[in-house]
Parts: structure tokens; sequence; C-alpha cells
């Protein structure tokens, strides 16, 4: 084995995090795939998952942050834009 994988691998398999349950990404997809709520409504919910995150688990909401942006329709980000808070 190569010594760059060996490395890498070693790295990932002391990883604490690694393999743990990530229970708010969870709960943030299934905020995104609700159809009852509103994009403002879903940003609001994923914000606050968002703050409750730690470690690896809130880097990752960059990537539920890309889902519910490609998951909106266009009509839906333009009137959240302009909805009043």
């Amino acid at each position: 084995m190569d010594n760059a994988l060996a490395a890498m691998l070693a790295k990932a398999n002391a990883d604490t995090e690694q393999g743990k349950p990530t229970l708010l990404l969870d709960a943030a997809f299934i905020v995104i795939n609700n159809n009852q709520l509103s994009h403002s409504e879903k940003s609001e919910q994923i914000a606050a998952l968002e703050q409750q995150a730690k470690g690896q688990e809130r880097a990752h909401f960059a990537e539920v942050w890309e889902s519910l942006y490609v998951s909106t329709p266009f009509e839906q980000h333009y009137t959240a834009t302009s909805e009043p808070k």
C-alpha cells in the first residue's frame, strides 16, 4: 500500500467522530423533504438545527443548505427573499 493512502486510512481510523450518528443532519433532510413547509420555514428550522451541531456534523451542514437550494423551485427562492421577517 502506498504511504499516502496508508496515512489517509490511519487518519480516518483515528477520527473519533467517524461513524457516529448524525441525528441533526438527518432531521435537517427531513425538513427539506417536508412539502408542507415554505422555503422560509425550512430555512429557519435548518438554521436552528445547525446551531445545535458540533464538529464534523456542523461542517456537513453546507451540504444541507445546498440540498435546500437545489430542491426549492425558483419561484420560492424569489418569494423567500422578498418575504418580510
